[in-house]
């Protein structure tokens, strides 16, 4: 019995063994028969290439270039020129046409209704006063004559002229000093008043301290004497200011300020003021009404 048992168990391991074998068979043909056919597709890749023809035609040989190549600089010059002055004449045109905009004498004229006395040429210089008075002989030095003798014309007696502006940075304190020199050339005894106490320029132009100034003449801590200077190069008498707050410009609109303008028309012939802007600040107004000519400076463009 035990063998009759272990013959039947040998004979189920081989029954298993068998069934295997025979899938294992199945397979290795399977694979077989993959086999062949890819080597079947090599050998017909292998002989494509030699019946295959291009569609390109090879017309020289990329050789490479005897120098570098370089971009046209005449013609790109040529292009960005007249680019340059396409866009340069269109926004020319577009600033002529704008409103409130000065390019010459004749529309200040038209736009304000006051008469162009004298149109001042630009400079480079960094301290234009200067290079009118070491230039005597230039545009600049004629325009500023030219624009005194306007002002100056009918009058024989004191004078009060206030130099004001729009706003600020349109040259109305280098115009009062150069416009004041001349008068000082032209011998008569002229003072300069740096009226514009937010932003006064005077001082540091002609190298003054200024610490007893004009606005401590309107507070009555200075007595006239005490704050007026004379510059020995030009013969010009200089009233300074130094920067003081609102509250102290307001000074300009009590009648400390009429009162001391009238003690310096009685020692002054000419006495030039140089006024605060007009739209910035409210004093610019009461010091231009409180004098007897007003000159607007208007920068150009």
């Amino acid at each position: 019995e035990e063998a009759i048992a272990a013959l039947e168990a040998e004979a189920a391991r081989r029954s298993t063994d068998e069934i295997e074998l025979r899938r294992l068979a199945r397979e290795a043909e399977a694979l077989g028969a993959l086999h062949a056919a890819f080597l079947a597709r090599l050998e017909e890749a292998r002989g494509e290439p030699g019946l295959e023809r291009p569609d390109a035609r090879l017309i020289a040989e990329a050789a490479p270039p005897e120098r570098p190549a370089r971009a046209n600089a005449g013609l790109a010059l040529a292009l960005a020129l007249a680019a340059g002055l396409a866009a340069g004449a269109s926004a020319a045109f577009v600033l002529e046409s704008a409103g409130g905009v000065f390019h010459s004498a004749e529309a200040a004229e038209r736009e304000t209704g006051l008469p162009a006395l004298a149109a001042l040429p630009r400079s480079a210089a960094a301290d234009v006063a200067a290079e009118a008075r070491a230039r005597p002989a230039s545009r600049l030095a004629e325009a500023v004559r030219e624009l005194r003798s306007a002002l100056l014309a009918g009058g024989t007696g004191p004078l009060t002229l206030a130099v004001v502006s729009p706003g600020p940075g349109e040259g109305k304190s280098t115009l009062a000093a150069m416009l004041a020199e001349s008068c000082a050339r032209l011998g008569r005894r002229t003072l300069l008043v740096d009226a514009d106490l937010r932003n006064p320029a005077q001082a540091r132009r002609y190298g003054l301290s200024g610490e007893e100034d004009f606005g401590a003449l309107l507070e009555g801590a200075a007595l006239p004497e005490e704050v007026i200077w004379e510059d020995p190069e030009t013969g010009l008498f200089v009233l300074p200011a130094q920067a003081a707050p609102a509250q102290r410009a307001d000074l300009l609109e009590g009648p400390a300020f009429p009162e001391a303008l009238a003690w310096l028309r009685a020692r002054f012939e000419v006495v030039v003021l140089d006024a605060p802007p007009l739209l910035a600040v409210a004093e610019g107004r009461t010091v231009a009404a409180a004098a007897d000519r007003a000159v607007v400076a208007l920068r150009w463009g």
